[in-house]
């Protein structure tokens, strides 16, 4: 179906006069839903290349990685490097800084535990520490880029022109 190959669907597509074209209809929602749940998870990237690559290199990446997952949150993940591939050289940066951009994302949706305070850590008695496990929350993240684009994502909150 994402391919336009409705043959294989033939025995399936029932009803109505134009039963393809009312598919055709569903295809076109799906990329443009896709596609603006991309660009709108990358604005700052976005800010960097413009808005008409972005939207280029989306549509580009959701004709060739479908979903891996029903939730379109976790959807993305490939792109600030399929993004970087299709820029070339002009910006080296680009996925590092559109990775940053992801984790920055996924850290803002991520359910966070209630944390442990220091006055509760240091009412437990030393043999209760020496068996404790220290837990992450679930949203950090670590990333270790070459390019200094933890800066250029500050700029871009603080409204700064690239």
């Amino acid at each position: 179906m994402l391919a336009g190959e409705t043959e294989p669907l033939a025995p399936w597509l029932v009803g109505g006069a134009e039963p393809r074209a009312r598919l055709k209809i569903h295809r076109r929602h799906y990329e443009a839903s896709l596609t603006s749940a991309l660009t709108q998870k990358f604005p700052a990237t976005a800010w960097l290349i413009g808005a008409g690559a972005i939207a280029a290199a989306a549509r580009a990446y959701v004709s060739t990685h479908p979903p891996a997952a029903p939730c379109i949150a976790e959807y993305g993940a490939g792109f600030p490097e399929f993004v970087a591939g299709r820029v070339r050289g002009e910006l080296p940066y680009l996925g590092s800084f559109a990775t940053l951009e992801w984790h920055v994302g996924q850290a803002s949706i991520a359910v966070d535990r209630a944390p442990l305070a220091w006055s509760a850590i240091v009412s437990r008695g030393a043999d209760e520490l020496l068996d404790a496990h220290l837990a992450l929350q679930p949203g950090l993240r670590y990333l270790r880029p070459a390019w200094r684009v933890d800066e250029l994502l500050e700029a871009y909150l603080g409204g700064s022109a690239p």
